[in-house]
């Protein structure tokens, strides 16, 4: 068994098929884009769900290099069988994801429990 340092207090609940994971606004900070994404794969991977749902309810602007590193971690939860969900999103965020390429049946926009499973 493996221990883990993580720096963010994720509000984290279990669903059948995965794990969702509330964001806050200093998660997506850029100077810890890359440790964000090691330890949500650490997460989904320690926790044996490799389906992760990100709620991005109140998180504000969505950097680049952040919504780039987003994509490294849906491909790595891929290569393990899994999917990376983005649930409620605003506009902006969305746009932005849109245009990177992001699958838009990923995108869950800000709605109550938009993209959210169950």
């Amino acid at each position: 068994m493996s221990l883990h340092f993580v720096s963010h207090r994720w509000e984290v609940e279990d669903f059948e098929d995965g794990t969702l994971v509330r964001l806050a606004r200093q998660d997506l900070d850029e100077l810890n884009a890359a440790q964000l994404v090691d330890e949500l794969f650490d997460l989904a991977c320690d926790l044996g769900r490799a389906h992760l749902y990100l709620d991005f309810t109140g998180t504000g602007q969505l950097p680049r290099l952040v919504a780039g590193q987003l994509f490294a971690l849906e491909r790595r939860l891929r290569g393990i069988g899994g999917r990376l969900r983005l649930c409620n999103l605003d506009s902006c965020q969305a746009e932005l994801l849109e245009t990177l390429g992001w699958p838009e049946d990923s995108i869950g926009l800000a709605r109550t429990g938009a993209g959210l499973p169950g």
